[in-house]
């Protein structure tokens, strides 16, 4: 991109010089001792490689005393919508350089929200101080869905002028009272999604040969067509019997699971530490989920996560199902039917592969069953629709089969692990579904290091070595192409 500033004086002003005509980079810097009092236009024309040209213009106001400058930084775009549910975004406020000026005043600042349509302030978020410290909450308690809000930063001269003004106030009053006020870009309140309904039917079945079907709906949000529905399983406790009773199930003693934390991994209800795993999810612009699966031996509960457009998490669960065991573990014949029962589909074949991970193979057939698993995964992630949601599936795959099989099935899953995590799309995930698929995938590469070293292999250099660091290369690589400013990732 090439840039050309220009600066206009108008009607009272003083003089531009030459000094804009000069710069050609994205940042026109002028120190205050450059103007004098009075009202500039800058402008900036922006040509394209494709000599496409756009260009904007901003208006600046010098006068002697005036409050520093002050630049906002926040992490979304103008009317961008933001999560009521969310932590406080990453903002802050930075006094600028004033060389050259004469500041007579010792100036204070304050945090406000305004009302973007109506130009309302509506609430100091912050207590008046010497600096513009950000705030430390979201104020979501003030904000009405679907609704168009800004940040404030106000600066007035005397601490006074600032802890005088009564809220809700105009933003035109409050500049009347002395109060000078930056706003950051416009954001639009979202809603966590209003929870609905989950049912599955059958209430019990067996490993690996009954297919139960999950049902969510009822769901309601500002943008319904753009929820994403996501099927989870979780394992009752230890110690804890589930029982069929007419048509109930039931715990002894009671299997209430606690609720789930999907974005703090550190936590001890993280859902992957209570044993979670992603059964499948809907695509974006369904108004309902609905997915078959089966499921290892286990009682069970099953929670329907659904995110919306802002990132907001609303979810909603069942008790249930039962599944009882098969004797002796699953055989090769077990295996093969209950693949074919999958099908095509990517989600379904993950699916059954985990299942049969966690069910147990028959220890006088794993070679061939290996072979099955491993005909499988190479179907799976020669997909076109292979997505971090089938990433998370291969990386609890990997993670519960990477134990059972032998140095040449886990040498040729480390290889399909780095080709799927290649081709693997990210597009249009948001950041804790990406970190989702990208700690199951770590923990899959983990899981098949430990293993193939505990069949006497320790080489770095091994071809399996090379295939689990170029693997971990392009997680982060992924994962860190969609993080926005401010966002962090945990890797424990």
């Amino acid at each position: 991109l090439k840039f050309l500033w220009g600066c206009k004086v108008l009607p009272g002003g003083g003089s531009c010089g030459n000094f804009a005509d000069r710069v050609t980079t994205s940042m026109l810097s002028v120190n205050g001792s450059r103007l004098n009092s009075g009202t500039y236009q800058f402008t900036v024309l922006v040509t394209a490689a494709d000599n496409v040209e756009s260009s904007a213009s901003a208006l600046v106001n010098v006068g002697a005393g005036a409050a520093p400058p002050v630049m906002l930084a926040v992490p979304w775009k103008d009317n961008a919508r933001l999560s009521l549910g969310s932590a406080p975004p990453a903002v802050s406020a930075v006094a600028q350089d004033q060389s050259g000026c004469t500041d007579s005043a010792s100036w204070v600042w304050q945090w406000g929200i305004v009302n973007a349509q109506t130009q309302v302030l509506l609430h100091a978020l912050t207590a008046a101080a010497g600096t513009p410290t950000a705030p430390s909450v979201f104020p979501a308690s003030l904000l009405i869905p679907d609704k168009a809000y800004a940040y404030a930063v106000m600066s007035a001269a005397t601490e006074g002028t600032l802890t005088g003004l009564q809220f809700p106030i105009a933003l035109s009053e409050a500049r009347t009272r002395g109060v000078q006020v930056a706003m950051s870009p416009a954001f639009i309140a979202d809603a966590l999604p209003v929870p609905g309904v989950l049912q599955v039917t059958p209430l019990k079945g067996a490993a690996m040969t009954t297919t139960f079907s999950a049902v969510s709906g009822g769901w309601s949000d500002e943008q319904p067509d753009r929820l994403r529905y996501a099927l989870y399983g979780f394992p009752i406790a230890q110690g804890t019997t589930m029982s069929l009773i007419g048509d109930a199930l039931s715990c002894n003693p009671k299997c209430n699971l606690p609720t789930p934390e999907w974005s703090n991994i550190s936590s001890a209800n993280h859902w992957s530490r209570l044993g979670g795993f992603l059964l499948g999810t809907s695509p974006v612009a369904t108004d309902a989920l609905k997915l078959d699966f089966g499921l290892a031996a286990g009682g069970f509960h099953l929670v329907v996560r659904v995110n919306d457009s802002a990132g907001g998490v609303s979810m909603t669960s069942m008790q249930g199902p039962l599944v009882e065991s098969v004797p002796n573990g699953l055989g090769q014949q077990d295996v093969q039917a209950a693949l074919e029962r999958a099908g095509p589909d990517s989600n379904a074949l993950l699916n059954t592969l985990n299942a049969i991970a966690l069910t147990g193979t028959n220890a006088g057939q794993q070679t061939a069953i290996s072979q099955l698993t491993l005909q499988a995964l190479e179907k799976v992630s020669a997909q076109t629709d292979f997505n971090r949601d089938r990433l998370q599936q291969l990386g609890q795959v990997v993670r519960n089969s990477a134990g059972t099989y032998n140095k040449s099935f886990l040498t040729h899953v480390a290889a399909l692990l780095q080709n799927a995590i290649g081709v693997a799309s990210f597009s249009a995930a948001s950041f804790s579904t990406s970190t989702d698929a990208a700690g199951s995938i770590l923990h899959g590469v983990h899981s098949l290091g430990v293993a193939y070293v505990s069949q006497g292999d320790a080489d770095a250099n091994s071809s399996m070595g090379v295939d689990l660091t170029q693997a971990t290369s392009k997680l982060f690589s992924k994962t860190a192409e969609g993080m926005a400013v401010g966002e962090s990732w945990e890797v424990t």
